[in-house]
């Protein structure tokens, strides 16, 4: 709506409402007066706040429109509401069928263990499974099914976060259920293994921090074992330990998405699922739960027949942070504090956030793609770009009314509004 510029529409038809012939009842004039706020308040562009300004003018007759005071505190409810600093002004959206990135010449893990930290910002659609014949509309999760069931299902989809995987099939991922849990996941060449943030999913159409953090052990003994936390909002929400493989070989990875996602119609995705958990319920032998750690193992290959097909993300992505060590507690959370709109995050002018650019493999931002390529921002590749990712989806760019109204010439710019205070509004 901000795209094809329905807030100057909305504008116009207010200004036309104060013609003779052309008047709008109450309840209309209410109505596009909250689409205005509504959409300012996602985003504005300077030539759509100057028509803001121009529907503030007095009428011939020195009188006010009806809408005057209505439109003034539309633009108080717009500064007020954008002053969080939590919502990315820049964002990938992948919403779209096939949107991903796509990170090249990774040819080496870049780290000495299977040790990494992924820091993003996510915000994902809210969409409810389709519902095969005689079932209802609902969600779906592995411990809701029974390998007796007989009803109809709802198919499961993996919506994919990131997947970092070598030819043979071993890696790590990251996907949201069909309840928008976040389930972290490593695959080794004899199973694949899950973490779940059991009664903990974010909120859909609601911008989350979302971090995973990878800690492997250095021990020789120990190079198989894992330890992973996830963080919501800066927040640590789960601490298991996994197994993870370390992976010298290249490997293949997206952020968004996956290589072969497959997204099918709906009557199809209901079959699937139906013939799929009749053969791998939760209480297959297949799966294997560890009741202490809440680690989910499947054999090899049938991670899908589980957990479902793997699909696009579903949402919108901010910042992409990928780094070659596990970040502490307290980074994580000063990362989160930082906000997302920080494109300079990582460059000396910010020393809090500038201690962790050694340890910063990757760094994606959207106001730095530009023609489906996706400039690699670490300070350590700036000059390289040996890490340039190719985007396929639309970026877009939205303008808080603050600072718009900045660019216009500040606050000054209201001033003129005072004079008008008092006059009778038009009849």
């Amino acid at each position: 709506c901000c795209t094809a510029g329905l807030v100057r529409v909305a504008t116009q038809v207010l200004v036309a409402s104060q013609e003779r012939g052309k008047e709008l009842s109450i309840m209309a004039e209410d109505w596009v007066v909250s689409l205005v706020e509504v959409l300012g308040t996602h985003s504005i562009l300077a030539a759509e706040l100057k028509g803001i300004f121009e529907a503030l003018r007095p009428l011939q007759g020195n009188e006010l429109p009806t809408y005057y005071y209505k439109l003034l505190r539309t633009l108080r409810s717009m500064a007020l509401k954008t002053s969080d600093g939590t919502q990315p002004l820049y964002y990938f959206d992948l919403r779209q069928t096939g949107s991903h990135i796509f990170i090249p010449s990774l040819y080496q893990w870049p780290s000495s263990s299977a040790s990494f930290t992924f820091f993003t910002w996510v915000n994902l659609d809210h969409q409810p499974l389709p519902a095969a014949k005689g079932s209802k509309v609902g969600f779906s999760h592995p411990s809701k099914f029974s390998l007796h069931s007989t009803q109809p299902v709802c198919s499961q989809k993996r919506r994919m976060l990131y997947s970092f995987y070598s030819p043979a099939d071993v890696g790590f991922e990251a996907f949201f259920n069909d309840s928008l849990e976040l389930v972290v996941a490593t695959a080794t060449k004899k199973e694949f293994l899950t973490m779940t943030l059991k009664g903990n999913p974010v909120l859909p159409l609601v911008w989350h921090c979302v971090c995973v953090v990878f800690s492997g052990s250095r021990r020789p003994w120990g190079a198989s074992r894992s330890e992973v936390s996830v963080y919501i909002d800066g927040v640590c929400k789960r601490h298991e330990c996994m197994k993870a493989q370390y992976i010298s070989e290249a490997m293949t990875c997206y952020v968004g998405s996956a290589p072969h996602v497959r997204d099918l119609d709906p009557f199809e995705e209901a079959s699937i699922a139906s013939s799929s958990l009749e053969e791998h319920s939760l209480f297959s032998p297949e799966m294997k739960v560890s009741m202490e750690t809440l680690v989910h193992s499947t054999p090899h290959n049938k991670q899908t027949a589980m957990w479902g097909h793997r699909v696009h993300m579903g949402g919108q992505l901010g910042p992409v942070c990928l780094f070659s060590e596990a970040l502490s507690p307290a980074a994580v959370r000063l990362l989160h504090a930082k906000g997302p709109n920080n494109l300079a995050l990582f460059q000396p002018k910010f020393p809090e956030t500038h201690e962790l650019a050694p340890k910063l493999f990757l760094y994606y931002h959207p106001k730095a793609c530009k023609e489906g390529v996706c400039f690699d921002v670490a300070p350590a590749h700036i000059v390289s770009g040996s890490l340039d990712g190719t985007f396929k989806g639309q970026v877009y760019v939205t303008w808080d009314v603050k600072a718009t109204l900045s660019s216009l010439g500040g606050v000054e710019v209201l001033f003129p509004m005072l004079e008008h205070v008092g006059l009778p509004l038009n009849k």
